[in-house]
This record gives structure tokens, sequence and C-alpha cells, in this order.
């Protein structure tokens, strides 16, 4: 018979199996096993663990802490409560955290899912269209579509949206309005210098405002914008 290579990690090493452990270092593999489910499926989650030393199950928290960096890779989160109603208290608010524009997802693991980089494309395709038709993309398409579809926060969408805008995309929108002589370069040449200026306090000042404040602005700005376009019509 051949002798296999064993080792202590294995039981939280997803790779191996079969593994021997007990019900609490079960209980870390499957935090473990449902965080790499969620990546193959192309979701951006996170897990959090908590609750009393000792109570209700003896051991978890010595379990989870032993196995901390593997929870940390996964994006799992432990931290024990002083009680039970503390401990409570803290899960309740993780599940409120989306609802109030608090949640934060880790960056690239929604995009490298099989079910969202037609999701991208799209958004991309979209804000093509838009941006040739109206002259708009980044911060009215590609943000919002972001937050929706990819549940991105805030201040991640923007940096995205403007990542995918540092290169020369609209490039050959620009070529079809200077061949048909649309194009008042000078003006796009002071335009681009003012909003290279803006660019970097914009993102200033939304780096430090909350994701919650960033949204609500957002919103606002999109809303006046609005109205302007239909109150002139």
């Amino acid at each position: 018979m051949a002798r296999q290579d064993v080792s202590l990690n294995d039981r939280f090493d997803l790779t191996r199996t079969p593994v021997l452990l007990n019900g609490t270092q079960a209980l870390v593999r499957l935090m473990l096993a449902q965080a790499a489910r969620d990546r193959e499926a192309g979701l951006n989650t996170g897990g959090y663990v908590t609750g009393y030393r000792g109570s209700p199950l003896g051991a978890v928290d010595i379990q989870m802490r032993r196995a901390r960096q593997w929870l940390d890779a996964a994006g799992v989160v432990f931290q024990e409560g002083l009680n039970e109603d503390l401990a409570a208290t803290a899960i309740w608010g993780t599940q409120q955290a989306e609802l109030r524009g608090e949640a934060t997802p880790k960056s690239g693991d929604e995009t490298t899912g099989e079910t969202t980089w037609y999701i991208l494309l799209g958004v991309g395709l979209g804000a093509g269209v838009l941006a040739g038709m109206f002259g708009i993309g980044g911060g009215v398409v590609i943000v919002p579509a972001l937050v929706t579809l990819l549940r991105f926060d805030q201040k991640q969408a923007v940096g995205t949206s403007l990542a995918a805008l540092l290169l020369p995309v609209s490039l050959p929108a620009v070529i079809e309005y200077a061949n048909s002589q649309l194009l008042e370069i000078p003006v796009a040449v002071c335009v681009a210098l003012g909003l290279l200026v803006g660019a970097f306090v914009g993102a200033r000042i939304a780096l430090g405002l909350s994701s919650t404040t960033v949204k609500r602005l957002y919103g606002l700005f999109l809303l006046f914008v609005g109205l302007r376009f239909i109150l002139q019509l």
C-alpha cells in the first residue's frame, strides 16, 4: 500500500478528500466550502461568524481562531461576542449592511465568474452606444450598472468606471463626429484639462465620505440633470 502524505491542515484544504475532522472543524470547513461555491458561481460574498465563547456549542471559537488564515483567504470573518445579545445584533447588522449601502465586496471576485463576464461586456456595450448617441457613459450608465447588477460599492463602481474610461474607448466615436465636422477640438482640449484636475479633486472628496453619502449625492445629481433636460423640452 502506498503511503499518503497527511497533514492536520488537510481538514481545511478543500482539495483534499477524504479528511478526518470533528464536528466543530466541520463547521469551519462548511464556511470554506460555501465561499468556494459562491466564487465558482461568480458571486461576490463574504461570511461572518460570531457568538459567545463556549456557547451554544463549545470549541467552535477555538477552531475558528485556529483556521483564521484559511477563513481570511475565503473572506470569512470570525468575531467573538461578549454575550449572546451582542453576537445576535452583530449578525443582524451584517444582514442590514447592504440595505444601507455599507456592504463592501472584495474587488475582483465577481468579475471572474462565468456568469458575470457577459454582464460586464453588455454594460460596456450599452455605455458605448449611449456615449456615441448622447455623450454619456461612465457616471450615468456604467456606475449604476455596476452597483445594481454586480452589487459594487458606490465608490468601487466609480473607480472601476474611471479605470475603464482611461483607455481610448471613445476614439472611434470621436473620429465619426470629426469626419462629420461636429467636433470642436480646442473646446474639447480645454474641457479635458479641467476634467483632469476636477476628477482628482472629486476623487479626494468622495474617498473622504461614506459610500451612503456618495450614493445619495450621486442620486441628487442624476435627478437634477434629468429634470433639467425634461423641463427644457
